[in-house]
């Protein structure tokens, strides 16, 4: 797409966006126009005029960035509609989901090359290149907040390629299964499934992630837990959208190298 056209359809979202949520002022305003004029003889013709200021002055509150490079944009952390002005768009965008301490936001930092927690009440969306058969792969990751479950709903009804982190158990040192953990996983899971039928999209697909392998890798117990809600995430998701992608990744773990490289190399092929 021509960098004018997305200049011109930047503006265009801009500008109904501030119209649709100015309509109420205005709104406003000509009730309380029509029920002065009937009191009033003298009312002022100028109030008949009025939504025309109002709405030069959206023309001119409404002027977008000029699209941003989506090469320049790379690893840095921007808001979910900073993705719409990207030139080009990225090939592809997912949305992360998952429990807080599941590893989703680790994952994103991992790739953007950053070690520590992150540190946002907010969603945050991030591009990243992934070469894959001779060519480089743009991927835009959303990152949704792991406490705050109406977040983690924006995100999944926005995107329609969803990535849920599951795990054994909370924190990133502990090896035994949390049968606790599993009920909240499929908590979730239901509470997602049900926001979506408010969305304004169906997902096209959706793939469960299987982290921290490197903790729970060697308990069968919680290699057979794992796979079992896996499976059930799976079986409810198809039977809901079964024109959708549904795939498993098996023992992954952020902090394994070529766990990590597998794993992009995937969402490029997605």
């Amino acid at each position: 797409m021509k960098v004018w056209v997305v200049f011109f359809v930047s503006w265009v979202r801009r500008l109904a966006q501030l119209i649709v949520s100015g309509i109420g002022v205005t709104g406003s305003v000509a009730s309380i126009a029509g029920v002065i004029a009937p009191q009033v003889s003298s009312a002022p013709d100028w109030l008949l005029f009025l939504p025309v200021p109002i709405l030069i002055t959206f023309i001119a509150v409404s002027r977008p960035k000029f699209p941003r490079s989506l090469y320049k944009a790379l690893h840095q952390e921007l808001s979910p509609d900073e993705l719409l002005d990207l030139h080009p768009e990225p090939d592809n965008r997912f949305g992360l989901l998952g429990n807080s301490n599941t590893g989703k936001s680790t994952f994103r930092l991992r790739l953007a090359l950053k070690d520590g927690a992150p540190q946002s009440n907010r969603s945050v969306a991030q591009i990243f290149s992934v070469r894959r058969n001779d060519r480089n792969f743009f991927i835009a990751l959303v990152d949704s907040v792991g406490e705050r479950l109406p977040n983690q709903f924006q995100v999944a009804q926005t995107e329609r390629n969803l990535l849920m982190f599951i795990d054994h158990a909370a924190g990133q040192d502990k090896r035994a299964l949390s049968k606790r953990r599993l009920v909240d996983h499929k908590n979730l899971f239901d509470q997602i499934l049900i926001a979506l039928n408010d969305g304004p999209t169906e997902p096209t697909s959706l793939t469960v992630v299987q982290n921290k392998h490197d903790l729970w890798g060697s308990n069968a117990s919680s290699v057979r837990a794992l796979d079992d809600l896996s499976d059930e995430i799976g079986v409810k998701f198809k039977n809901r959208y079964p024109n959708a992608k549904f795939h498993v990744i098996k023992k992954y773990s952020n902090y394994k190298a070529n766990s990590l490289a597998e794993f992009t190399e995937y969402l490029a092929d997605v």
